[in-house]
């Protein structure tokens, strides 16, 4: 178990790399050249994990389950559109400063989205060493940009270092605790259904925030040729985890 434990941290930690970005001296002009920069690459890469692993996944294996074709499209759908209304009741409060919502909002997406992944790294290190290193690799290169996605916009909307850590060490933690947790208090109850029903309502999450939130902000502070090579550079790094993971 202690193996499981300390393989679900160091996946789960890797969110904690886009806190070590706040630290970069740039100016102003550059400030929002490397917002832009990060949302666009994170933008494909949350939607490339969204719409080709979390979605497909609990699609999939629920198909496995019961080989209703129509029944599991429609649940799966509906679970998705959950996902969308977490995301549209979370952000029903305006705030004046949108990159600290987004910050926020990533934030407590990513946070839902590492529990069940930590979960899955914890049982897989328990149940297949192989499989379970394979899969605590994958996480935590998927990890990265993630942290990035709270980290700068926290610090760039509030100047404070304290307050990106805190935020991005959440998210970072949720994972190895809750996958511990959950597992501990409800190996009993929790069952891979559950876990696949989770895992396609925070795709429908990350979805949302990518087209409604994070390409909104892009907008807003867009430059053509900054965007366009974050679209490039998400999509190599997409296209890599997809080769190798």
């Amino acid at each position: 178990m202690l193996k499981a434990i300390i393989l679900t941290l160091i996946a789960g930690t890797s969110t904690m790399f886009g806190f070590i970005l706040t630290y970069l001296k740039i100016n102003k002009q550059n400030e929002h050249k490397l917002i832009l920069l990060t949302l666009s690459i994170s933008l494909i890469i949350l939607l490339y994990i969204s719409i080709f692993d979390l979605i497909p996944f609990g699609f999939i294996n629920l198909l496995k389950n019961n080989h209703n074709l129509l029944l599991n499209t429609i649940l799966t759908a509906i679970l998705a559109s959950c996902g969308v209304g977490v995301v549209e009741i979370l952000d029903h409060k305006k705030h004046a400063n949108n990159l600290y919502k987004l910050g926020i909002l990533c934030m407590l997406s990513i946070m839902l989205h590492n529990i069940p992944e930590g979960i899955i790294t914890f049982i897989s290190n328990i149940n297949n060493e192989t499989i379970g290193l394979k899969i605590t690799i994958g996480i935590l290169i998927h990890n990265i940009p993630e942290g990035i996605l709270i980290a700068l916009p926290i610090y760039y909307s509030t100047k404070s270092h304290l307050k990106s850590f805190i935020y991005t060490f959440i998210a970072s933690i949720s994972e190895t605790l809750g996958g511990l947790i959950f597992y501990l208090l409800f190996k009993d109850i929790i069952t891979y259904q559950i876990i696949y029903y989770l895992m396609i309502i925070v795709g429908g999450i990350m979805i949302d925030i990518s087209i409604n939130k994070i390409l909104t902000q892009c907008f807003k502070i867009y430059q053509s040729k900054i965007f366009n090579i974050g679209i490039v550079v998400g999509l190599i790094i997409t296209l890599l985890m997809h080769i190798f993971i």
